[in-house]
């Protein structure tokens, strides 16, 4: 228990000290399972602020993942020949997030492609199957330097957004944003997406 209460005491001094500089809390996980709970808790964490919050989920922690009852107990011995490992989807926590956990909050996702052909498409599913206001989009190849803004039109906590010179359909509005000084991107791309909340405030 010693042990137990160090580490308690040590992220509350942390957790203090973020609150005093108004930085980054940063959480640590080792396995996806801690990552799906922390996550799950940091979003009911802040339901209580209702629009204020604004909750990024950046990025997938793994697609696929070995569900906790068919992990094995003991290490794979190599005399048995190639492992087997059968690998299920890693459960989908954005539906959860804009229903459950925090609806009133602006919620943002991230969609990473390979293929340029699907990754509207992609990022318009995420709209449609979980209600997410907001998909930043991109390809693997070109991260760094391009970014697209795919905007949930049917939310409304964009009805107040402007559109103008983005590519539209009745679902979605698309805004290019494409790398123009020695900044990273996200100078560019993060000020639209507070600025789209700032708009849902008001």
């Amino acid at each position: 228990m010693p042990d137990v209460d160090c580490r308690v005491l040590e992220a509350f001094r942390y957790l203090r000290a973020v609150q005093k500089e108004s930085s980054l809390l940063e959480v640590q996980y080792t396995s996806v399972f801690e990552y799906m709970l922390q996550f799950h808790l940091a979003c009911v964490a802040v339901k209580p602020m209702g629009p204020r919050a604004m909750i990024y989920s950046a990025a997938a922690v793994s697609d696929f993942y070995i569900p906790y009852h068919q992990m094995g107990e003991h290490k794979i011995q190599s005399a048995a020949g190639d492992p087997h490992i059968p690998l299920t989807n890693t459960p989908k926590m954005l539906y959860m997030v804009t229903h459950e956990w925090a609806p009133e909050a602006y919620t943002v996702s991230f969609k990473l492609e390979t293929d340029t052909a699907i990754l509207l498409q992609k990022a318009s599913s995420a709209i449609v199957r979980y209600n997410v206001d907001c998909v930043v989009a991109n390809i693997l190849m070109t991260r760094y330097q391009e970014i697209r803004l795919v905007f949930n039109k049917k939310s409304a906590k964009n009805e107040k957004m402007s559109y103008s010179g983005a590519e539209q359909n009745d679902q979605a509005a698309v805004k290019l944003i494409v790398k123009k000084d020695d900044h990273p991107l996200e100078s560019q791309f993060v000020p639209i997406l507070v600025k789209a909340h700032s708009l849902y405030l008001s």
